[in-house]
Parts: structure tokens; sequence; C-alpha cells
């Protein structure tokens, strides 16, 4: 029964794992075109850190189509964007709509159910829709040759699709870019980055080889020498200013799990760090319980040793007695399968909500895995036992003698040793994620966002409204304060540019732009390190006058930075400081806090243009009353054509920064679980089968007067022993392990040495614990059941 439930445990771990990957290479396999096409990403240096997003400037597209034959063409698109979709009949609010270039179905040739993929993008009021749309604007009735209108835009339907698989890519309708009139405005503009491609090219191109060439004769041309010689500085130099712009190829077929960059055109890139340890973690639980299932066997092996013996003396050959064991190991392993696959039904639902995934077990895929999980299975547990089993003498067992060679004790302690090597691992582990996500919910954050709620604006016209908001919702009863910014904790606006001290020429190539309203740092409760904060009462405090946060003053060496003098880049204009803001986290923990200036609103206007929230903090009685009358009044004053209203808790939004790791503390709590499960039910296993294989011996110690403490040390001796040297082996690799995973945190805790100390002593007290049981159980036995024929 132990060896069923260990196997059935591991291999709940594999089937759900392999459903999972099965799901993420299933991206973009319907694609015909997939080995040949390829997303264009470039490097970007934030918070000090490379990261490859999928953004090219406007002209790299044709020009590199132009320039190398093997690229065959390229397609461009836009971001994906919501909006309020008016019919003639009905208007909703709708998701995903993506501009694309008009070769956008030759690079991702979608079923079309309605109308025809060629010429379908041919002239700028077209529009191709999704099935899910038809169904909601037309209730699923052919809508091509009919009208419909985007924000004040009027298309219409050339189409209707249907993805026919798992598409990076997965807009739910596309209408043309202006491809003319972005190449007149922007088709020399190599220093803006705003637009994705991707490119079609040539089958059997040497990818590496294109790379590489495009960088050094398109981007480095372009986008990077230009610039460097109109600031008289190296090539060098500016890239160590600016970043490199370096090149990411990346083939539509695996950029899922393995490109560098996500994609464009709203593809989300799949998380194959958390997939790499879900795999280890599940191969490690099925080996844990296979090591079980051998040991469990190999030590139970005096029960088969007589039926070997006569088998063997009947003529049984070796190979036949190996063929019936390992028939055996099959049918335990089958039965086993099938239990997992009951409980990995039953336990799927859990699996797709914690990981926000719909898997489902079918397909024929899923069914080849199982096969081979079965053969893995059978192989890693069953044929040890199988040649182990089959190597009794006939003679020495029918004589009594079941006696085996030391090897075989130590291979079982060296399989029991890794179970508790592995166990503590996971204890230890848990214990240390859980300190560092215990240390980032409790940490000060610089800010307080409860009770401060952040309202997304869906358009430009809001922004224009900013005042009449601030009036009107002050005016409803439970609202405290109404305020705006840029840099608003996990919804920041990252626009920026270089930050230059005048005095000492010293310069931070990125300073994050704060633009914010006189409040904005007393309703987030902002502190002032040095100075004051910017303040109606001064009319150069809306002209000249920023604030700079501890960051930024650092880096740019100024230990009194009140009066100081600094150019910044996106105004083009000298600024005084007057006030130094200390560090809030923005981000999250996996990232330095970056430099940033903070302005009014009106000091560079253009900010006001990109403003993306409203924060309304709201008092704690009665908020659901609040926030019912501010829904109401932005529906009725603010967004009357249909927007929804979508708003968040700051303190709330910011928790999410770190919700994965939250994740991998609870995954690894049960993990801890099911391993010291797993471990102990082994341990029990055979220190059952060695009380049982010495109740003799027991029983003569038990009448010479031995107590049970005596019985204790002499059984436990051995199994403490293996789990003093198991905890000795752990320690090295658990602190590798753990302290490679906490530098992905730019603040994180220092591993203590208490949860080794804990690890050590949770183990040594159940192995005592089971020790005690079968002991017990050893010493109430009657002693004349195994000495009455002595």
């Amino acid at each position: 029964m132990i060896n069923i439930l260990g196997l059935t445990v591991g291999m709940v771990g594999i089937i759900l794992v392999s459903l999972y990957w099965n799901d993420e290479l299933n991206y973009n396999q319907w694609n015909p075109n997939r080995e040949e096409i390829y997303s264009i990403g470039h490097q970007f240096d934030w918070s000090g850190k490379a990261t490859y997003m999928s953004i090219a400037s406007i002209p790299e597209g044709p020009t590199i189509k132009e320039t190398f034959s093997e690229v065959e063409d390229f397609m461009a698109c836009s971001w994906l964007s919501n909006a309020v979709v008016k019919t003639e009949n009905r208007s909703l609010y709708l998701e995903n709509y993506l501009p694309v270039t008009p070769n956008f179905f030759d690079f991702f040739p979608f079923e079309f159910i309605h109308g025809n993929a060629k010429g379908a993008l041919s002239d700028l009021q077209s529009i191709v829709i999704s099935e899910d749309w038809m169904n909601q604007l037309y209730d699923g009735k052919n809508p091509v040759g009919k009208k419909l209108n985007i924000n004040q835009n009027e298309y219409i339907v050339k189409g209707v699709y249907r993805i026919p698989g798992i598409s990076s890519v997965s807009p739910k309708a596309v209408t043309p870019i202006d491809w003319k009139q972005n190449m007149k405005d922007n088709g020399s503009n190599w220093g803006t980055y705003q637009i994705g491609i991707y490119i079609k090219v040539r089958k059997g191109t040497d990818i590496q080889s294109l790379e590489n060439r495009i960088y050094n004769q398109i981007i480095l041309k372009n986008a990077i020498e230009p610039f460097a010689k109109n600031q008289n500085i190296s090539v060098k130099e500016y890239m160590d200013q600016y970043g490199n712009s370096k090149l990411a190829l990346d083939q539509l077929s695996t950029i899922r799990l393995f490109g560098k960059a996500s994609g464009s055109g709203g593809a989300e890139k799949g998380n194959a760090t958390m997939l790499y340890l879900l795999t280890g973690l599940s191969s490690v639980i099925m080996i844990l319980s296979a090591f079980n299932y051998i040991n469990l066997t190999t030590a139970s092996s005096i029960k088969r040793a007589k039926e070997v013996g006569i088998r063997k003396t009947l003529g049984a050959s070796r190979s036949k007695l190996v063929l019936q064991f390992v028939f055996e190991n099959v049918i335990i392993c089958l039965f086993s399968l099938v239990l997992a696959l009951a409980l990995s039904e039953i336990l799927l639902p859990y699996f797709n909500e914690y990981f926000e995934k719909e898997l489902k077990i079918e397909g024929f895929k899923i069914y080849f895995d199982l096969l081979l999980i079965l053969l893995l299975t059978t192989l890693i547990s069953g044929i040890i036992p199988a040649l182990y089993l089959s190597n009794f003498q006939p003679l020495n067992v029918l004589k009594g003698d079941f006696t085996r060679s030391s090897r075989g004790i130590w291979i079982r302690n060296m399989m029991l040793g890794l179970q508790f090597i592995v166990s503590l691992f996971f204890l230890i582990a848990g214990i240390v994620i859980y300190l560092q996500v215990s240390y980032m919910s409790k940490k000060d954050l610089g800010f307080k966002g409860d009770q401060v709620v952040a309202i997304n604006f869906s358009k430009r016209s809001s922004n224009q409204k900013y005042n009449v908001i601030k009036q009107e919702f002050k005016k409803i009863p439970g609202v405290v304060d109404v305020s705006s910014g840029f840099q608003i904790p996990a919804s920041a606006n990252y626009i920026g540019g270089a930050a230059k001290d005048i005095k000492t020429g010293k310069t931070v190539d990125l300073a994050l732009s704060g633009a914010m309203d006189f409040n904005f740092m007393e309703i987030l409760d902002l502190k002032l390190v040095q100075g004051r904060n910017i303040s109606e009462k001064y009319a150069s405090d809306t002209i000249s006058s920023i604030l700079i946060n501890e960051t930024l003053a650092q880096r740019l060496g100024l230990t009194n930075p009140i009066g100081a003098e600094i150019e910044y880049g996106p105004a083009e204009k000298t600024f005084k400081i007057i006030g130094v803001v200390k560090d809030y986290f923005v981000q999250g923990f996996q990232t330095e806090i970056d430099p940033v200036v903070y302005f009014h609103w009106n000091t560079i206007p253009w900010a006001k243009n990109q403003m993306n929230y409203a924060l309304i903090k709201i008092n704690s009685e009665n908020s659901e009353k609040t926030l019912a009358e501010i829904e109401s009044k932005w529906k009725s004053e603010i967004e009357t054509e249909g927007h929804p209203f979508k708003y968040h808790f700051i303190d709330q939004e910011f928790a999410n920064t770190y919700k994965e790791y939250t994740r991998q503390q609870n995954l690894f709590a049960i993990l801890t679980i099911i391993a010291i499960s797993i471990a102990l039910c082994g341990l029990f296993g055979l220190i059952s089968l060695v009380v049982e294989q010495r109740m003799k011996e027991i029983s003569i110690r038990k009448i010479l007067g031995a107590s049970q403490g005596n019985l204790i040390r002499l059984i436990g001796k051995e199994y403490l022993v293996i789990a003093s040297i198991s905890f000795l082996l752990c320690i090295p690799l658990t602190y590798y392990l753990l302290q490679k995973w906490l530098e992905e945190f730019a603040y994180r805790i220092e591993i203590p040495i208490w949860p080794f100390v804990v690890g050590l002593i949770v183990l040594f007290s159940l192995v005592l614990t089971i020790i005690k049981i079968r002991t017990m159980y050893a010493m109430r036995t009657n002693a004349v059941k195994y000495l009455k024929y002595e």
C-alpha cells in the first residue's frame, strides 16, 4: 500500500507538469510559417538590468527587407487596444483589437469563416473581426459588408476569422495601420522604438549570422553612430551611457518559452523558470517514490526468498524470474497510474486556478506521455528489485540463510539518505522563501496605499477633465482627497530622460519623470528628507522647481542638493531642486529603485497628456458605498460612452508584484509535506521490516531486561547516522540554490542559520518518533511467539 501510494503521488506531479509543458509548447504550432517567422526585439537597460523588449523603430522593417535578400517580407503591428465598438443596433466595450500592416494574414494565416484573407485589409476603412466579436456584435450572423465604429472612426467589416490553435498573437479584431503616413512621419526616426515588427526569412537561413549582420549594418549604422556623432562622443561612450540596443531575432515556434523577448502584437512570454522548477520538483518527488519502492521491495526480500529458492530448484532460470518480478511491478505501476489519473482529474481545476491555465486531460500527446511515464516508472522502480530478488541462491535460502551482502544494505541506506536530503531541502527552502515573502510584505515601502484607489483613464479626454474630476469627486461623502501622478506604486509611467548636474557635469542617463499634482505626496504619505514639497503658493513651482528622490541625489553625488540646478532631458531646460523625496518602492523588490525627477504637471506641459490614473483616498467606513458613488459619477459625467470603470487599491496592486513568489511559498509548503511523508513512509516500512527480521534478538534482549530506550538506541542508531550525514550533505547544496534564488531580488534577506537547525531538529524528531512507535509495538509483542522453537 505504501508503494502504491508513493508511486501515485509521484505520477500525479509528472502528469500535471506534462499537461503544462504540452500547453506551452503548443503555442504557434498550428502556424505553417512558424519556423520562418521571427520577432525583432532590442535590449534596453531598466534599473541597471538588461531587458529585451519586442519593439523596433519604424524604418527597421523596410530597411531590413531591402538590405538582406534572405528576408522575404516584414509585418508591423501596434499594441492591443480596447474601445467602445458601435454598430447600428448596439454599443459594447470590447477588448484586444490590433492595428497591423495589410499583410498580417500572410504571417498569421487564421481560418476565415466569412470573407477572404486576400485583400481583407486593403484600405484604411477595413476591419476583420474574430468569431467572438461577431457573436457579441451581430449574434453570430455574417457581418461582412456591415459598418461599425471604433473611437469615432468608421470601418467596414471585410471578414471574420477563427484562430485554429493556441497563438502568441491572438487579437479579437485587426485594423490596418496607415503605413505610408507612418513612414512619412517617422521613416528616418531611428531613435524612437514604437512598433512591433516580424520578419519572414527563407528556409535554411543562418539566423545567428543574419542577426549579427542586421545589428552591424543597420542598427549600429543608423541608430547608434549618428547619435554618438551628434554628441561628439565615441560609439562605445554612447553605448555605455544609453545602451547598445542589441538585437534579438526570436523564432515564432519557440518564442513563447525560449524567446529573449515576448513578441509584439499582444504576445505574452511564458514562465519557463516556473516550468523548469515544477519539472525538477515533480521529477524529484517521482524519484523519491521510486526509491521508496526499491527500498521496501529489497528490504522485504526475505518474504520472497524461499519462493525464489524453490522456483530455481524446480528449474526456473534467472531471466524468467526477472520477467516475473518486472511483470508484477508493471501491474503495481499500472494500478498506480490509474489512481494518479483519477487524482489528477480531481486536482486539475485547482491546478488551473493556481497557474491561471485551462488544461484538460485529452489529446494524443498526453496519452503518449502517460505511456512514457509508465515505462520510465517501471524501469526505475522495477529492474533493481527484480535483479535483487532473482539473485538469491537456492541452497542458502532453503537452509534458512537469508543474509545478503552489505552492499545491498548500503544501497538502501544511500537511497534513504537521498530522501532525507530532498526532504530537508524542501523544508529549509520553504522556510527561507517564507522569510523572503514575509520580508516583502512587512517591509516599509515608503508609501501608504491602504484606502487609496487608482482609477484608470481609458482615453486622453479623461485627463483633460482632471480638474473637473477632482472637484466633483471631492463632493462625494467618504472621499478624503483626489490627486494624480506618474510614479504610482505598481502602475508607474516609465517616461524619462537624462539628468545632468549643471555644476559638476555629472549625468544620470535615465531618470524617470515624476509628473504630479500638488497633493500627490500627501495622498500616498510620501516623506521628504530635505527641503520642501511643490506648492500652489509659489509661482516658480509650476515653472522651474523640481524635487528628486534619494537615489538620484546619490547617483549625481549631491550631498547638499537643495538649490542645485540640473538639466533634465524630456524638458530640455534647467530646473532648480527644492526638495528630496525619500525613496519608495514603485516596481517591486526585484529591481532597484529608479532615480526620479518630480515636478508639477504644468512644469512640463506635455506630461499631462500622458496621465494614466486618478488617485482617490477614501474613508475606511462605508468604502463600498463610496466606491459605488464614484463609479456612478464616473460613468455619468466622465466616461459617458460606455468605457468600464476600472480601479484597484494601491496596496493590493503592489502586493501583486510578488504574487508569484507567494505561489512558490505555497508550492514549497505542499511539496515539503509530500517529500517528508514519502520519506517517513519509506522509513516506517524499512524499520518495520528490520524490527520484524530482528524480533528474535529483540525478544531475547527483552527477556534479559532491555528497556525501550535500549531498543531505540539499538535500532535507531543507524538511521540517526544516515540523517546526520544527509544533513551535512544538504547544507552546501541548499545554501547555494537558495542564494541563487534570492539573487532575483534587489532587496532581500540574508539566509539565517536557524532554518537549517530547525530542519535538523524536525528530521531527528520524526525519525525518533517512527523508531519509538515501532519499538513500542515490538515491546508489547509476546516474546514466546518468537522463541518457542529455539
